[in-house]
């Protein structure tokens, strides 16, 4: 491994760089005459080959937008695809598309979720929206793209507080649903506020 020249023909004057890669030698032009931009192309071969071999995530991530789409592809039940899709768009929004899946970080996580609440998204959604990202992330990361998932560095928002409540219901309200009721139900009913009023 290292860098040359090749004598005997009209390029004699570029450099060329050799390394292995799965066990054999490779060869390949700098196209360059300056030996220190063949030693440069030379160290990302390397590194491109150390990665490949240890399966580490590349160095360089894909952008948002490529990889939302790939994701999506992948997505087989089409409601499932739909809801992300709506997610996803929210998050290309605030993010960006040109922005490289190992720049999102905790933090810009959580910016996306304060913004989504004064954009007047309820928690639930925003914890939605922020679902469909961990998803799309985590899958990347078993495609060894990235090596971390911020998302799961986020806690979630508390829906509990904006959800509806039961409430029992009172005298009057039950009478009107009894008065209107087939008898198979008024007598399941019965049983059952029976045994919950017990």
């Amino acid at each position: 491994m290292g860098v040359f020249q090749r004598r005997g023909n009209r390029a004699g004057k570029i450099w060329w760089i050799s390394y292995m890669l799965a066990g054999r030698q490779h060869r390949e032009s700098s196209g360059s005459t300056n030996k220190r931009i063949a030693e440069k192309l030379l160290t990302v071969r390397k590194a491109q080959v150390f990665e490949d071999r240890w399966n580490l995530p590349k160095s360089q991530t894909p952008h948002l937008e490529n990889a939302v789409k790939e994701f999506l592809a992948a997505v087989p039940h089409d409601n499932t695809r739909a809801r992300y899709d709506s997610s996803l768009r929210s998050v290309l929004r605030y993010f960006g598309p040109k922005i490289r899946l190992s720049e999102i970080t905790p933090q810009s996580v959580c910016g996306f979720q304060q913004k989504r609440l004064s954009e007047g998204a309820s928690r639930a959604t925003a914890n939605r929206d922020v679902a469909a990202l961990s998803a799309m992330l985590s899958r990347t990361k078993k495609l060894r793209l990235i090596s971390h998932n911020p998302c799961t560095d986020v806690g979630k928002l508390n829906e509990r507080r904006e959800r509806r409540q039961a409430k029992p219901l009172s005298y009057e309200e039950e009478a009107r649903i009894k008065s209107v009721a087939p008898l198979w139900l008024r007598r399941s009913l019965r049983c059952w506020w029976r045994q919950a009023y017990v």
